[in-house]
């Protein structure tokens, strides 16, 4: 089956409009609602995110390295306590062991500074 010129002219012209509708429609797209509350979710997690991170900097920068090593030691003492517990050993064996742990750690601690 053989085209004519003038039907040949006509599908060429209608590709050309569909060419021509389909690139505006791609460069008017403008963001659907979705998106646009998609990214401003997104920026207020971001920014909440921020946020904490600058308030555990000041937190953190508010104790003094005496207040700080107060609480590592507390803790060390806290967690070997609790594992010693687990085990089965009494409160003041606990105690002792959880001493003995942390003052090791103290220890090693002191010579990676030096």
């Amino acid at each position: 089956m053989e085209l004519t010129p003038e039907e040949r002219q006509r599908i060429y012209l209608e590709e050309e409009a569909r060419i021509e509708a389909r690139r505006q429609i791609e460069t008017n797209t403008e963001p659907t609602l979705a998106t646009k509350i998609i990214v401003r979710f997104s920026l207020g997690v971001l920014g909440l995110m921020l946020l904490i991170v600058v308030i555990a900097f000041i937190v953190v920068a508010g104790k003094t390295p005496e207040e700080s090593a107060h609480d590592a030691l507390e803790g060390c003492l806290y967690r070997w306590q609790l594992k010693l517990a687990e085990k089965g050993y009494s409160d003041e064996e606990g105690k002792l062991g959880a001493a003995l742990q942390c003052s090791a750690e103290i220890e090693r601690w002191r010579k990676l500074k030096k």
